[in-house]
């Protein structure tokens, strides 16, 4: 392809990134709204503060930059352990907010 193709790989790693930030912004919107957790990533949290109902577009942006990094030095083996590992810490991330979410109205019965 030429080098104003979009390749295949960045769009492969767009759409998994893309995903798992949107599922984490929608279930931690969630958690948050029906009471059952909060934020605890500090950084996450300021965010919250700075935006409002707008925090998830620098974690968006945010996203969007690591998937390019990643894509521009995927033949480093390091870009391909830090992919790895940050898809990895989403998925740990996302079912634990889906777990919370799937026990809610127990957690609120029991902690409310």
């Amino acid at each position: 392809m030429g080098k104003g193709c979009l390749s295949l790989r960045l769009f492969a790693l767009f759409v998994i990134v893309s995903v798992l930030t949107a599922i984490d912004v929608i279930t931690t919107n969630q958690i948050i709204f029906i009471g059952v957790g909060d934020e605890g990533n500090g950084i996450i949290s300021l965010l919250m503060e700075t935006f409002g109902g707008w925090w998830w577009v620098p974690k968006a942006l945010a996203s969007v930059v690591f998937v390019i990094v990643v894509d521009r030095m995927w033949e480093r083996r390091a870009a391909k352990i830090a992919f790895g590992t940050v898809v990895a810490y989403y998925v740990i991330i996302c079912s634990r907010h889906l777990l919370i979410l799937s026990v809610a109205e127990e957690l609120k019965r029991l902690c409310g």
